[in-house]
This record gives C-alpha cells, structure tokens and sequence, in this order.
C-alpha cells in the first residue's frame, strides 16, 4: 500500500501527463486504462531490490574469482550468504561492495552491474529517486503494479 502522500504524488502526476493516451483516459475518468498505461515500461532505469541468487550465479565468471582476494572474497560470501540470498541492490551499501568484489576490467563485474539493474514501469518511476539512466540507475520507492482501486483511491481523494 502506499501513503497518502504517495498517493496526492501520483493524483498529480496522472493529472500534469502529457501523454495523449493518458489524456484521454483521464478525460473520460478510465481508471483501467490509467492504469494499464502507467505499469507500461518506462525509460527509467531502476536498481532491483531482489536479484536470485540463479541470475547473479549465472552472471559471475567463475575464473575470475580466484582473482579476488581473501578479503573481497569475505565481502562476497557476507553479500551473497554464500550464493544464497538475493542480492538487494537498491541498497548503496551493497552497490558499494558489489564494486568492491570484482575488478573494474573484469567480465563479472560488468555482468553482474547488469543484471541488478531493470527498467521501471511508468508508476514506479514516479516515485523513483535518482537519474535513472542505465548508467546511474535510480531507487524505486515504490515497486509493483499499481492496480485500478490505487489509481481511483488517488484521483477521486487526493
């Protein structure tokens, strides 16, 4: 669920869009075609808060690893739980020792910045915080769909 605040954000986000689809469902008050429309991908870059372990596994290569070091390698083994847990990327301090692991010039690290990165849809970049450009992903603070009762709760009170 998200706050009332979240919730005025939105109402007037719905209402500045320019977007000719969002104008014209806002016209005639389709709160499901509102929706549809704002769980579209958007052009922002969001990091994911919930890698599985199958995706960052996958995305390591593994003779880089006897590279790291015992202590990089501690870092890892604490980040992962030893290949584990997901990996929560939208925190700064696993962003941080993410880039500590791997190597700047390193596959694995080129990899796994990959994968712990998607694209928004058009509701949660609105309550994303940051740039948002592949190159410096943004943090969601609100992630999911957003379904037809949020946007009519939002634009019938807010």
């Amino acid at each position: 669920m998200i706050t009332d605040a979240q919730l005025t954000t939105l109402a007037n986000h719905i209402r500045a869009n320019t977007d000719p689809d969002v104008v014209a469902a806002l016209a005639i008050r389709n709160d499901t075609e509102i929706a549809r429309l704002y769980n579209l991908d958007s052009s922002t870059y969001v990091w994911r808060s919930s890698v599985p372990v199958d995706e960052y596994r996958n995305a390591i290569v593994w003779s880089e690893l006897k590279t790291i070091t015992s202590g990089e390698s501690r870092v890892w083994d604490n980040l992962t739980s030893y290949l584990t847990l997901p990996i929560n990327a939208a925190l700064a301090n696993t962003r941080a020792a993410l880039g500590e692991v791997f190597a700047p010039n390193t596959t694995s690290r080129e990899n796994l910045l990959a994968v712990v990165k998607r694209i928004a849809s058009v509701y949660e970049s609105v309550f994303s915080v940051g740039t948002g450009s592949e190159a410096d992903p943004a943090v969601a603070e609100v992630e999911g769909q957003v379904n037809v009762k949020t946007i009519g709760v939002a634009l019938n009170n807010y």
